[in-house]
């Protein structure tokens, strides 16, 4: 996902704050290997961010707000959000322009699974 797509951004419920350390680690080093930056600060009532916004590719800013429209019932824990996103322009990114692309491409890497 991360060489195949320059733009991606991923918006859900990930409820990390009860994972044990070990599913933690698994995510922050995915985090890390996408290049993902997490751009919600709206807490719930505990304090917390729950539903997280990441993204990577994005020229423009990413940004969370809290809003007073929602589609459904509000859920304290799940606070409803609004997500602005600026999209680069678009241009063809160097196939080597990230840390994943640069180590695939260095270890003859093939993706074998794709998620989307």
């Amino acid at each position: 996902m991360c060489d195949r797509y320059k733009q991606v951004i991923v918006i859900g419920d990930f409820n990390l704050y009860s994972c044990p350390v070990s599913i933690s680690n698994y995510f922050e080093y995915f985090m890390s290997y996408c290049e993902f930056t997490q751009s919600n600060k709206v807490p719930n009532v505990l304090g917390r961010q729950l539903d997280l916004v990441f993204s990577t590719g994005f020229s423009g800013e990413v940004s969370v707000a809290a809003t007073d429209d929602a589609l459904v019932p509000v859920d304290p824990h799940h606070p409803p959000l609004a997500v602005s996103v600026c999209p680069a322009p678009a241009h063809p990114a160097s196939p080597s322009s990230s840390p994943a692309a640069a180590y695939a491409a260095a270890h003859n890497i093939r993706p074998t699974v794709e998620f989307l």
